[in-house]
């Protein structure tokens, strides 16, 4: 009987090894997912609204038509923005302002969502150091960012780099200046590396702390291991109703060719 029970767990641990397990992954309300950053730079600005779709096949996913979009500012002014393709929407005749509080509102009769950014002070680049960094036979570049403390309040920024006209990265480098009053800054991103030659433009956005909490939580999300146990990042949404960002921001630009 002594010798029969080990060789009865051994059959039991085998026959569970082998049952299947039916795990029951609910699908989430369908979200509106909004994209609306605008500079108070640009000229007709273009936001775009989508929708999630299902965990199991991702049945949902696609644009969102047919919403009536408004942007209103603290004093009442508001503008209508119009579809131009299937889910993006365009603002026209509509001046942004340094200082100015926006609350941008959606809605297609059944889902109604809403977001308010308010622009911050400039951040002006007063100048950019390239430093080469050589690590065993790899070497990048780390492109130095300075500028001035805009405001005596707190300051979120977030940087980019445009490599020989390919267009801005998605993700930069942000921080948030909560100590330093008047004081310089170093919006320092890696990249590279470069030849002479290339051409680097880098813009540095001014935002609000809604904006910087985005990127800062997206970059984390983006960089996490997905094979580690700790918990995942959970990237913050200033969307009341939906989800993404709602960002009006001011914005610098500088441009050097590497020597």
């Amino acid at each position: 009987m002594k010798k029969l029970l080990p060789l009865l767990a051994v059959a039991f641990s085998l026959v569970s090894c082998e049952e299947i397990v039916d795990i029951n992954l609910h699908d989430g309300n369908q979200q509106v997912v909004v994209n609306a950053q605008f500079a108070t730079d640009k000229n007709k600005p273009t936001m775009t609204l989508s929708t999630t779709g299902r965990f199991t096949d991702g049945a949902g996913i696609g644009p969102a038509s047919d919403f009536i979009v408004s942007i209103t500012d603290q004093n009442g002014n508001t503008a209508v923005l119009n579809e131009t393709t299937a889910g993006r929407y365009r603002l026209t005749n509509y001046g942004l302002s340094a200082g100015n509080t926006y609350t941008l509102s959606a809605t297609d009769g059944t889902k109604t969502i809403s977001a308010t950014s308010t622009v911050q002070a400039k951040a002006v680049i007063d100048s950019v150091r390239l430093e080469l960094i050589q690590f065993s036979d790899f070497e990048f570049t780390i492109v130095h960012i300075y500028t001035v403390d805009p405001a005596p309040e707190a300051n979120y920024l977030r940087s980019r780099l445009n490599y020989n006209h390919q267009g801005f990265s998605n993700f930069g480098n942000v921080m948030a200046d909560v100590l330093n009053a008047n004081g310089v800054m170093d919006m320092a991103l890696a990249g590279g590396p470069f030849l002479q030659g290339d051409t680097l433009t880098i813009e540095l956005w001014s935002m609000d702390e809604a904006g910087y909490q985005f990127y800062r939580t997206l970059n984390q999300a983006a960089n996490s291991d997905p094979s580690s146990t700790a918990s995942p990042f959970n990237v913050t949404s200033n969307v009341v109703g939906g989800f993404g960002l709602f960002e009006v921001y001011e914005r610098d630009e500088y441009t050097l060719i590497v020597d």
